[in-house]
Protein backbone atom coordinates (compact mmCIF):
# COMPACT_ATOMS: atom_id res chain seq x y z
CA UNK A 1 0.00 0.00 0.00
CA UNK A 2 2.85 2.42 0.76
CA UNK A 3 6.52 3.21 0.38
CA UNK A 4 8.77 5.40 2.47
CA UNK A 5 9.18 9.10 1.67
CA UNK A 6 10.97 11.92 3.40
CA UNK A 7 9.27 13.44 6.40
CA UNK A 8 6.56 15.49 4.66
CA UNK A 9 3.08 16.76 5.53
CA UNK A 10 0.12 14.77 4.23
CA UNK A 11 -1.05 16.55 1.08
CA UNK A 12 -4.67 16.12 2.17
CA UNK A 13 -4.73 17.24 5.81
CA UNK A 14 -1.20 18.38 6.69
CA UNK A 15 -0.47 15.64 9.23
CA UNK A 16 3.16 14.47 9.25
CA UNK A 17 3.62 11.52 6.89
CA UNK A 18 6.51 9.21 6.09
CA UNK A 19 4.91 7.32 3.22
CA UNK A 20 3.59 7.58 -0.30
CA UNK A 21 0.24 5.84 -0.35
CA UNK A 22 -1.80 5.11 -3.47
CA UNK A 23 0.46 7.43 -5.48
CA UNK A 24 0.68 10.50 -3.22
CA UNK A 25 2.18 11.58 0.09
CA UNK A 26 -0.58 11.03 2.63
CA UNK A 27 -1.03 10.05 6.24
CA UNK A 28 -2.39 6.66 7.24
CA UNK A 29 -5.82 8.05 8.16
CA UNK A 30 -6.38 9.81 4.82
CA UNK A 31 -5.09 6.82 2.86
CA UNK A 32 -7.44 4.48 4.73
CA UNK A 33 -10.31 6.92 4.16
CA UNK A 34 -9.55 6.92 0.41
CA UNK A 35 -9.31 3.12 0.30
CA UNK A 36 -12.63 2.63 2.10
CA UNK A 37 -14.46 4.98 -0.22
CA UNK A 38 -13.11 3.27 -3.34
CA UNK A 39 -13.82 -0.24 -2.05
CA UNK A 40 -17.35 0.53 -0.80
CA UNK A 41 -18.35 2.36 -4.03
CA UNK A 42 -20.91 4.28 -1.96
CA UNK A 43 -21.92 7.76 -3.06
CA UNK A 44 -20.30 10.53 -1.04
CA UNK A 45 -22.91 13.22 -0.29
CA UNK A 46 -21.90 16.83 -0.93
CA UNK A 47 -23.26 19.35 1.57
CA UNK A 48 -20.91 22.29 1.04
CA UNK A 49 -19.56 24.71 -1.58
CA UNK A 50 -16.50 22.54 -2.22
CA UNK A 51 -14.01 24.66 -0.30
CA UNK A 52 -13.90 23.15 3.21
CA UNK A 53 -10.79 23.60 5.37
CA UNK A 54 -9.19 20.18 5.84
CA UNK A 55 -6.51 20.65 8.49
CA UNK A 56 -5.46 17.62 10.51
CA UNK A 57 -7.95 18.54 13.25
CA UNK A 58 -10.79 19.10 10.77
CA UNK A 59 -10.16 16.48 8.09
CA UNK A 60 -13.33 14.58 9.01
CA UNK A 61 -15.56 17.65 8.65
CA UNK A 62 -16.46 17.02 5.00
CA UNK A 63 -16.06 13.65 3.28
CA UNK A 64 -16.77 15.10 -0.16
CA UNK A 65 -13.99 17.71 -0.01
CA UNK A 66 -11.60 15.21 1.55
CA UNK A 67 -12.18 12.67 -1.21
CA UNK A 68 -11.86 15.29 -3.96
CA UNK A 69 -8.58 16.46 -2.45
CA UNK A 70 -7.32 12.86 -2.42
CA UNK A 71 -7.98 12.70 -6.16
CA UNK A 72 -6.51 16.16 -6.75
CA UNK A 73 -3.16 15.32 -5.15
CA UNK A 74 -2.87 12.22 -7.32
CA UNK A 75 -4.16 9.30 -5.27
CA UNK A 76 -5.13 6.58 -7.73
CA UNK A 77 -8.32 4.53 -7.66
CA UNK A 78 -6.76 1.83 -9.83
CA UNK A 79 -4.02 1.27 -7.26
CA UNK A 80 -6.63 0.58 -4.59
CA UNK A 81 -8.44 -1.84 -6.89
CA UNK A 82 -5.26 -3.66 -7.85
CA UNK A 83 -4.28 -4.17 -4.20
CA UNK A 84 -7.65 -5.38 -2.96
CA UNK A 85 -7.82 -9.21 -3.16
CA UNK A 86 -11.02 -10.74 -4.46
CA UNK A 87 -11.76 -12.53 -1.19
CA UNK A 88 -11.05 -9.33 0.80
CA UNK A 89 -13.40 -7.34 -1.42
CA UNK A 90 -16.12 -9.93 -0.89
CA UNK A 91 -15.60 -9.82 2.86
CA UNK A 92 -15.87 -6.02 2.92
CA UNK A 93 -19.15 -6.14 1.03
CA UNK A 94 -20.60 -8.31 3.77
CA UNK A 95 -19.94 -5.89 6.62
CA UNK A 96 -22.75 -4.07 8.35
CA UNK A 97 -21.16 -0.75 7.43
CA UNK A 98 -21.13 -1.48 3.71
CA UNK A 99 -24.79 -2.49 3.86
CA UNK A 100 -25.64 0.68 5.78
CA UNK A 101 -23.81 2.82 3.24
CA UNK A 102 -25.77 1.32 0.37
CA UNK A 103 -29.09 1.68 2.21
CA UNK A 104 -28.37 5.29 3.16
CA UNK A 105 -27.35 6.01 -0.41
CA UNK A 106 -30.76 4.70 -1.56
CA UNK A 107 -32.48 6.93 0.99
CA UNK A 108 -30.55 9.99 -0.18
CA UNK A 109 -31.31 9.22 -3.83
CA UNK A 110 -35.01 8.91 -3.04
CA UNK A 111 -34.89 12.28 -1.28
CA UNK A 112 -33.19 13.84 -4.29
CA UNK A 113 -36.11 12.69 -6.42
CA UNK A 114 -39.04 13.33 -4.06
CA UNK A 115 -37.84 16.71 -2.76
CA UNK A 116 -36.13 17.71 -6.04
CA UNK A 117 -33.09 18.69 -3.98
CA UNK A 118 -30.76 19.28 -6.92
CA UNK A 119 -32.97 22.10 -8.20
CA UNK A 120 -34.20 23.33 -4.82
CA UNK A 121 -33.04 26.62 -3.33
CA UNK A 122 -32.83 26.15 0.47
CA UNK A 123 -35.11 28.40 2.52
CA UNK A 124 -36.34 28.84 6.07
CA UNK A 125 -38.92 26.19 6.93
CA UNK A 126 -42.37 27.02 8.28
CA UNK A 127 -43.96 24.67 10.86
CA UNK A 128 -46.56 23.41 8.36
CA UNK A 129 -43.87 22.69 5.77
CA UNK A 130 -41.88 20.97 8.50
CA UNK A 131 -44.82 18.71 9.35
CA UNK A 132 -45.46 17.86 5.69
CA UNK A 133 -41.78 17.19 5.03
CA UNK A 134 -41.36 14.80 7.97
CA UNK A 135 -44.55 12.94 7.05
CA UNK A 136 -43.06 12.23 3.62
CA UNK A 137 -39.55 11.56 4.91
CA UNK A 138 -40.69 9.01 7.48
CA UNK A 139 -42.15 6.95 4.62
CA UNK A 140 -38.87 7.22 2.69
CA UNK A 141 -36.87 6.15 5.73
CA UNK A 142 -39.12 3.12 6.23
CA UNK A 143 -38.92 2.10 2.58
CA UNK A 144 -35.26 2.66 1.81
CA UNK A 145 -33.30 2.56 5.09
CA UNK A 146 -35.18 0.45 7.62
CA UNK A 147 -35.47 -2.19 4.92
CA UNK A 148 -31.76 -2.93 5.41
CA UNK A 149 -32.24 -3.76 9.10
CA UNK A 150 -35.30 -5.89 8.42
CA UNK A 151 -33.39 -7.84 5.77
CA UNK A 152 -31.13 -9.10 8.57
CA UNK A 153 -34.00 -9.94 10.89
CA UNK A 154 -35.42 -13.33 11.79
CA UNK A 155 -38.19 -11.72 13.84
CA UNK A 156 -41.93 -11.64 13.32
CA UNK A 157 -43.44 -8.54 11.73
CA UNK A 158 -44.80 -7.19 15.00
CA UNK A 159 -41.31 -7.16 16.52
CA UNK A 160 -39.84 -5.50 13.44
CA UNK A 161 -42.55 -2.88 13.93
CA UNK A 162 -41.49 -2.36 17.55
CA UNK A 163 -37.91 -1.71 16.45
CA UNK A 164 -38.77 0.51 13.49
CA UNK A 165 -41.18 2.66 15.53
CA UNK A 166 -38.51 3.09 18.21
CA UNK A 167 -35.94 3.95 15.53
CA UNK A 168 -37.71 6.56 13.37
CA UNK A 169 -37.65 9.63 15.61
CA UNK A 170 -34.20 8.89 17.04
CA UNK A 171 -32.77 8.51 13.54
CA UNK A 172 -34.45 11.73 12.38
CA UNK A 173 -33.06 13.73 15.31
CA UNK A 174 -29.57 12.27 14.93
CA UNK A 175 -29.50 12.88 11.20
CA UNK A 176 -30.56 16.53 11.49
CA UNK A 177 -27.74 17.00 14.01
CA UNK A 178 -25.29 15.19 11.72
CA UNK A 179 -26.21 17.46 8.82
CA UNK A 180 -25.58 20.50 11.03
CA UNK A 181 -21.94 19.72 11.88
CA UNK A 182 -19.87 22.81 11.11
CA UNK A 183 -22.89 24.84 10.02
CA UNK A 184 -24.81 27.70 11.71
CA UNK A 185 -28.26 26.26 10.97
CA UNK A 186 -30.05 22.90 10.99
CA UNK A 187 -30.39 21.37 7.53
CA UNK A 188 -33.50 19.26 6.99
CA UNK A 189 -33.75 16.20 4.70
CA UNK A 190 -35.29 18.36 1.95
CA UNK A 191 -32.40 20.87 2.32
CA UNK A 192 -34.56 23.58 3.91
CA UNK A 193 -33.14 25.15 7.06
CA UNK A 194 -34.09 26.02 10.63
CA UNK A 195 -32.24 28.73 12.55
CA UNK A 196 -32.91 28.69 16.29
CA UNK A 197 -32.11 32.41 16.41
CA UNK A 198 -34.92 33.05 13.91
CA UNK A 199 -37.81 30.98 15.22
CA UNK A 200 -40.28 33.55 13.91
CA UNK A 201 -39.62 31.94 10.52
CA UNK A 202 -40.89 28.62 11.89
CA UNK A 203 -44.08 29.85 13.52
CA UNK A 204 -45.19 32.57 11.11
CA UNK A 205 -48.27 32.04 8.94
CA UNK A 206 -47.28 30.40 5.66
CA UNK A 207 -49.17 32.91 3.51
CA UNK A 208 -49.73 36.06 5.55
CA UNK A 209 -46.64 36.12 7.73
CA UNK A 210 -46.96 36.99 11.43
CA UNK A 211 -50.02 36.13 13.51
CA UNK A 212 -50.82 36.15 17.22
CA UNK A 213 -50.98 32.37 17.62
CA UNK A 214 -47.60 32.05 15.93
CA UNK A 215 -46.07 34.59 18.33
CA UNK A 216 -47.48 32.74 21.34
CA UNK A 217 -46.16 29.42 20.03
CA UNK A 218 -42.70 30.90 19.57
CA UNK A 219 -42.61 32.44 23.05
CA UNK A 220 -43.72 29.23 24.79
CA UNK A 221 -41.60 26.78 22.78
CA UNK A 222 -38.47 28.88 22.42
CA UNK A 223 -36.87 27.48 25.58
CA UNK A 224 -37.26 23.92 24.26
CA UNK A 225 -35.42 24.86 21.08
CA UNK A 226 -32.71 26.51 23.17
CA UNK A 227 -32.37 23.48 25.44
CA UNK A 228 -31.96 21.27 22.40
CA UNK A 229 -29.44 23.70 20.89
CA UNK A 230 -27.37 23.64 24.09
CA UNK A 231 -27.24 19.83 24.07
CA UNK A 232 -26.17 19.82 20.43
CA UNK A 233 -23.44 22.42 20.85
CA UNK A 234 -21.95 20.99 24.05
CA UNK A 235 -22.34 17.23 23.60
CA UNK A 236 -22.89 16.37 19.92
CA UNK A 237 -21.17 18.87 17.61
CA UNK A 238 -17.73 18.66 19.33
CA UNK A 239 -17.52 14.94 18.47
CA UNK A 240 -17.67 15.81 14.75
CA UNK A 241 -18.95 12.46 13.47
CA UNK A 242 -18.06 11.29 10.00
CA UNK A 243 -20.65 9.43 7.93
CA UNK A 244 -19.42 5.96 8.89
CA UNK A 245 -19.66 6.78 12.61
CA UNK A 246 -23.11 8.25 12.04
CA UNK A 247 -24.22 5.02 10.36
CA UNK A 248 -22.78 2.86 13.14
CA UNK A 249 -24.85 4.90 15.61
CA UNK A 250 -27.93 4.35 13.45
CA UNK A 251 -27.38 0.61 13.77
CA UNK A 252 -27.01 0.84 17.55
CA UNK A 253 -30.22 2.85 17.73
CA UNK A 254 -32.16 0.30 15.67
CA UNK A 255 -30.83 -2.76 17.51
CA UNK A 256 -31.60 -1.28 20.92
CA UNK A 257 -32.78 -3.09 24.06
CA UNK A 258 -35.17 -2.31 26.88
CA UNK A 259 -37.83 -1.24 24.39
CA UNK A 260 -41.49 -1.49 25.39
CA UNK A 261 -43.17 -4.65 23.98
CA UNK A 262 -39.81 -6.11 22.92
CA UNK A 263 -39.84 -9.92 23.02
CA UNK A 264 -37.10 -12.09 24.48
CA UNK A 265 -36.13 -13.29 21.01
CA UNK A 266 -35.98 -9.71 19.76
CA UNK A 267 -33.78 -8.74 22.71
CA UNK A 268 -31.37 -11.59 21.98
CA UNK A 269 -31.15 -10.66 18.31
CA UNK A 270 -30.52 -7.00 19.13
CA UNK A 271 -27.77 -7.88 21.59
CA UNK A 272 -26.11 -10.13 19.00
CA UNK A 273 -26.25 -7.46 16.28
CA UNK A 274 -25.03 -4.73 18.65
CA UNK A 275 -22.00 -6.84 19.48
CA UNK A 276 -21.20 -7.10 15.78
CA UNK A 277 -21.73 -3.36 15.23
CA UNK A 278 -19.48 -2.44 18.16
CA UNK A 279 -16.79 -4.79 16.86
CA UNK A 280 -16.88 -3.11 13.44
CA UNK A 281 -16.91 0.36 15.02
CA UNK A 282 -13.86 -0.50 17.13
CA UNK A 283 -11.96 -1.81 14.10
CA UNK A 284 -12.95 1.29 12.14
CA UNK A 285 -11.64 3.65 14.82
CA UNK A 286 -8.38 1.71 15.11
CA UNK A 287 -7.59 2.72 11.53
CA UNK A 288 -8.33 6.40 12.21
CA UNK A 289 -7.38 7.27 15.79
CA UNK A 290 -4.31 6.39 17.88
CA UNK A 291 -6.52 6.63 21.00
CA UNK A 292 -9.30 4.60 19.44
CA UNK A 293 -10.87 3.51 22.75
CA UNK A 294 -11.50 7.16 23.64
CA UNK A 295 -12.99 7.83 20.22
CA UNK A 296 -15.38 4.87 20.51
CA UNK A 297 -16.53 6.20 23.89
CA UNK A 298 -17.06 9.68 22.41
CA UNK A 299 -19.14 8.31 19.54
CA UNK A 300 -21.31 6.11 21.74
CA UNK A 301 -21.73 8.99 24.18
CA UNK A 302 -23.84 10.75 21.58
CA UNK A 303 -26.61 8.24 22.31
CA UNK A 304 -27.01 9.78 25.77
CA UNK A 305 -27.22 13.27 24.28
CA UNK A 306 -29.79 11.96 21.82
CA UNK A 307 -31.96 10.76 24.69
CA UNK A 308 -31.84 14.26 26.21
CA UNK A 309 -32.98 15.69 22.89
CA UNK A 310 -35.80 13.15 22.71
CA UNK A 311 -36.96 14.14 26.20
CA UNK A 312 -37.07 17.78 25.06
CA UNK A 313 -39.15 16.82 22.01
CA UNK A 314 -41.59 14.86 24.17
CA UNK A 315 -42.06 17.77 26.58
CA UNK A 316 -42.50 20.33 23.81
CA UNK A 317 -45.04 18.03 22.11
CA UNK A 318 -47.03 17.75 25.33
CA UNK A 319 -47.00 21.53 25.83
CA UNK A 320 -47.98 22.09 22.19
CA UNK A 321 -51.07 19.93 22.60
CA UNK A 322 -52.09 21.39 25.96
CA UNK A 323 -51.90 24.98 24.68
CA UNK A 324 -52.97 24.24 21.10
CA UNK A 325 -49.73 25.66 19.69
CA UNK A 326 -48.61 25.74 16.09
CA UNK A 327 -46.71 22.63 15.08
CA UNK A 328 -48.58 20.38 17.53
CA UNK A 329 -49.36 17.93 14.69
CA UNK A 330 -45.71 17.34 13.81
CA UNK A 331 -45.18 13.62 12.98
CA UNK A 332 -42.17 13.58 15.31
CA UNK A 333 -44.41 14.42 18.27
CA UNK A 334 -46.69 11.56 17.30
CA UNK A 335 -43.72 9.19 17.01
CA UNK A 336 -42.59 9.95 20.57
CA UNK A 337 -45.93 8.75 21.90
CA UNK A 338 -46.01 5.42 20.08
Amino acid sequence: MSKKSENQPCMVCGEISYSIRFGAVSCRACAEFFRRKIVSKARIPKRCNGACDLGKYHRKTCQSCRFQKCLKIGMLEKVVASRTPVNRRSENNQTILSGLEKAYDKLENSRDNVFDRKNKIPKYCNHQELDDMFEIDIKLISTHFIQFFESKSSLENNQNKVLSTHFIIRFSLLEVAFRAFGKPTYILPNNDIIDVSKLDKVYQHLETGEDERGKNSQVILQRFWQMNEKTMKTEVFPVNLDQSEFLFLCALIYWDFGIENQSEKCLEECQRMRTQVLKELTEYEKSNYPENELRVAQVIGILQALQKTLDVIQHSGYISNVYNLKGKQCPLYEATNE
